[in-house]
C-alpha cells in the first residue's frame, strides 16, 4: 500500500470514528441522566426496581407528587408492582445507586422499615415489616399475608417533603 493509500484510510477511519463520537456524544445528551435503580434481594433472587416516580434527579413537583401518589395506589390497588418472590421466615435486602445514596432514602411497608440513610444498602430486613399480621378477635388467632408492598423514597431528610423518586415492589411469599 503506498503512503497516500494508507494516509488516505487512516483519513477515512479518523473521520468515521469522529462521526460515530459525535453521534455518541448528542444522542447521549438527548437522552437525559440514567434513572437510577433499587434492587431487592431475597435469598439468590435478585429483582431490579425501576422508579414508579421519578423526575430526572430533580425534586418532584407537587403536581408530579399528587401524580405519584395516585400512581401508588393504582399499583396497589391493581397489585401490578415488581414482584419480588420471597421464602417464608426469612429476611430480604434493598439495595440502591449511588445517585440515590447521594440524597438520602428511607423505605416502608406495614410501617417504617428502613430509616432515612445515605447507605448502599439495608440488610436482613424482616418480612414481618412487610406482611401484615391480623388477629381474629373471636378465636384470637392470628394470620400473616403472603404478600405485602414496600416503597422506597428518595429524599433529602427523613422530614423532607421534597422527594426525588418513588419505587415500589411487591414481596410475595413462594413455598
Amino acid at each position: 500500500m503506498s503512503l497516500n493509500r494508507a494516509v488516505a484510510a487512516l483519513g477515512a477511519v479518523a473521520v468515521v470514528g469522529a462521526l460515530t463520537v459525535g453521534f455518541s456524544v448528542a444522542h447521549a445528551n438527548s437522552v437525559g441522566k440514567p434513572v437510577p435503580k433499587v434492587y431487592v434481594t431475597s435469598g439468590s433472587t435478585w429483582v431490579p426496581i425501576s422508579n414508579t416516580c421519578y423526575n430526572d434527579g430533580k425534586v418532584l413537583t407537587s403536581k408530579q407528587l399528587a401524580a405519584c401518589v395516585a400512581k401508588v395506589q393504582k399499583i396497589g390497588a391493581a397489585d401490578t408492582a415488581t414482584p419480588v418472590k420471597v421464602h417464608p421466615n426469612t429476611t430480604f435486602t434493598i439495595g440502591v445507586d449511588k445517585q440515590i445514596t447521594d440524597k438520602g432514602w428511607s423505605a416502608s411497608g406495614t410501617g417504617a422499615l428502613v430509616a432515612q440513610t445515605t447507605k448502599y444498602q439495608a440488610n436482613n430486613l424482616p418480612l414481618s415489616g412487610v406482611f401484615a399480621t391480623n388477629t381474629d378477635q373471636s378465636t384470637g388467632a392470628t394470620t400473616t399475608a403472603d404478600k405485602g408492598t414496600v416503597l422506597i423514597v428518595e429524599r433529602k431528610s427523613a422530614t423532607s417533603n421534597d422527594i426525588y423518586g418513588v419505587w415500589m415492589a411487591t414481596l410475595k411469599t413462594v413455598s
